[in-house]
């Protein structure tokens, strides 16, 4: 700033604008993108005073890079392909090289098409290794793994990815590795666990924190934080989520902000504080739709279903099937997954969805789609106990419970081990799944230690254990109905008909039965 200072008077056009193209860099590396566009537009207007063309397609390069962390994608696209233009005319090969790599992230992140940023990578990567380009090489062949990944070709991907991360540990580039390490992280996720993928997360971290890589910060914690939430560490887990929600401020990207800030209201309501929750899931969709945050409130009105689903709030959960169905930017799956659990759990009729939600089920699997994959088979196997085919809801579960726990996917893991534990009545079968969950007691949500809760209930029973029973559930009952998570009271209500109907006494089992029958239901 004191160097522009001194010379904006003057004439000096190349210097200036190598000034402002490096103060440009210094905004980009902290995440001040706006004031990196206009520092990178000043150094352009100067650069096409002197003719500087090599210049001119490094700058439209740098801005299209801006216009994408912006969400500018029009503005994002046309810089890009000036920068081709230019760059292709003069032969400079390594900003052409930059420029297809951006182009192929426009295909691919924006138009979502992922054969076309292939191709265009492709052709990058042919030009780079004839030059031996090793700079630009090693982020080609890590979009190159980031877009095979995304067509589920994960041996491929995970072998571009090692050669990104080889090439980019030659070069001392620590800033790339880190970025390298972020995004194989996602690949490591689906095929090998989550521990594997936490540590190359946490190795990233390492990386950014020790050069303070602001840039990428956000996007480490960010899936940290998924991770830390699949395994059942939700403290640290909203930790994450408040540095990377606070980053998103700091750069002024509010949309980024409340999505994230959408998170943090559903992590507190598995920490058990729902009022908190939906007070920070409301916040957000009342001021994203004010501001048109679309993304943000997409999420917030997903999160805020799923707790009202676990109320058992089937008026106002009706109210949000109808608004999320018009939602144009929203995970199909993730939608699908929550409404026919929604649907399953208060419909007269279950198997009215036993074939759609057989479809999403075997998507899943195809898919190798672990998180997803449990809770259809969670919600496969409500279905079924639902409409009395209990020996075909315990095989589902048996299914994903193994692999839940082998992957490391605690949390999914005990969503279906608990109620797998709440229907089973084979002690044997009880038993090995009984002490698994044990083990990681101190692992479970909030709406888990009341399922853990009944679960004990259900072991004494199936043991013949019936002293203090009665009490003990009598209590889980009433916690469950302070805590909110009223959804767990139709299976209070059965395992207190299956404890009087062990000791004989029909009449009190019948009652407790007609009441987890006539819980609050959709109707046809």
């Amino acid at each position: 700033h004191e160097l522009l200072e001194i010379l904006e008077d003057s004439r000096d056009y190349s210097r200036l604008s190598t000034l402002y193209y490096k103060l440009g860099i210094c905004y980009k590396h902290v995440n001040l993108f706006k004031e990196a566009k206009e520092a990178f537009e000043r150094s352009l207007q100067l650069v096409e005073e002197v003719s500087d063309q090599l210049m001119a397609a490094r700058l439209y390069k740098e801005i299209a890079g801006i216009c994408d962390e912006l969400g500018m994608d029009n503005e994002m696209l046309f810089n890009i392909e000036r920068a081709i233009s230019i760059a292709s005319a003069i032969n400079a090969r390594e900003e052409l090289l930059e420029a297809m790599n951006l182009k192929a992230i426009y295909y691919g992140d924006k138009e979502k098409n992922y054969v076309e940023a292939i191709l265009t990578l492709e052709s990058a990567i042919e030009m780079a290794e004839e030059e031996r380009d090793n700079k630009v090489l090693p982020k080609l062949y890590a979009n190159y793994g980031k877009y095979e990944f995304m067509l589920n070709h994960y041996d491929r991907s995970k072998m571009y990815f090692e050669r990104a991360l080889d090439l980019a540990v030659s070069l001392g580039d620590k800033r790339l590795e880190s970025v390298i390490l972020l995004n194989y992280a996602s690949v490591v996720f689906w095929m090998e666990g989550l521990e594997s993928a936490r540590k190359y997360y946490e190795r990233a971290r390492e990386i950014a924190q020790m050069y303070t890589f602001q840039r990428i910060l956000p996007y480490i914690y960010s899936n940290l934080s998924v991770i830390y939430i699949h395994m059942g560490e939700y403290s640290l887990a909203y930790e994450l989520l408040e540095r990377t929600y606070n980053l998103y401020r700091q750069m002024d990207r509010m949309e980024r902000a409340y999505f994230y800030l959408a998170r943090m209201g559903s992590v507190k309501v598995y920490m058990g504080n729902l009022e908190e929750g939906r007070r920070i899931l409301e916040e957000v969709i009342q001021d994203s739709y004010k501001n048109k945050y679309l993304d943000a409130m997409a999420e917030a009105k997903l999160r805020l279903f799923i707790l009202t689903s676990w109320e058992a709030n089937i008026e106002k959960g009706l109210e949000l099937v109808d608004e999320l169905k018009k939602l144009k930017n929203i995970r199909k799956r993730d939608l699908n997954l929550n409404l026919f659990s929604f649907y399953v759990e208060y419909s007269k009729q279950p198997l009215e969805y036993e074939k759609d939600i057989l479809k999403l089920m075997n998507e899943c699997k195809r898919t190798k789609d672990i998180y997803s994959l449990s809770q259809a088979v969670t919600t496969v196997a409500k279905m079924y106990y639902k409409a009395g085919r209990k020996e075909d809801a315990l095989v589902h579960l048996r299914d994903v419970i193994n692999l839940t726990f082998a992957r490391g996917f605690y949390r999914y893991f005990l969503e279906t081990s608990l109620f797998y534990l709440l229907i089973e009545n084979n002690i044997k079968e009880i038993e090995n799944v009984y002490s698994l969950v044990r083990k990681l007691e101190e692992k479970l949500s909030a709406r888990h230690r009341l399922m853990f809760s009944l679960a004990n209930a259900h072991v004494n029973i199936v043991q013949g254990n019936f002293e203090g029973v009665e009490e003990n559930l009598g209590a889980i009952i009433e916690q469950i109905q302070r805590s909110g998570f009223r959804v767990l009271l139709p299976y209070a209500y059965r395992i207190m008909a299956e404890l009087h109907d062990a000791r004989g006494d029909e009449a009190k089992s019948k009652d407790y039965m007609d009441k987890a029958e006539t819980f609050f239901v959709l109707g046809n």
